[in-house]
């Protein structure tokens, strides 16, 4: 999830964190075990990998990516300047974005 040289990381969100996301957390490494699965249907490698992202910008609670990137915009701009540009990158990607992106990692696993 986190990127490799085949497949693209998230903006801002290194290996470092995501490793110690899922060494912190067993409920997160049962839940990515299913990139392992070669069986496991399109349902659950999106769900993984989404829950996945959610932790990786640190919403362990949210139910939908789509949600948590709704909270982090009004974040990001309720604390910054009306006149200052805003990073779009440094939103989590769409539930859509995220979907597609997991299909990519369960293929390289």
């Amino acid at each position: 999830m986190s990127g490799c040289d085949t497949t693209s990381g998230v903006y801002n969100q290194g290996k470092l964190k995501a490793i110690t996301i899922l060494q912190k957390d067993p409920d997160l490494r049962s839940i990515v075990k299913v990139f392992n699965q070669p069986l496991a249907s399109q349902e659950d490698i999106g769900a993984a990998g989404e829950k996945v992202l959610m932790n990786l910008y640190g919403y362990t609670k949210s139910t939908c990516l789509n949600k948590v990137r709704y909270f982090r915009y009004n974040n990001i701009t309720s604390k910054q300047q009306v006149n200052k540009l805003f990073d779009l990158a440094s939103l989590p990607p769409t539930s859509a974005a995220a979907m597609q992106h997991s299909y990519r990692v369960y293929l390289q696993v």
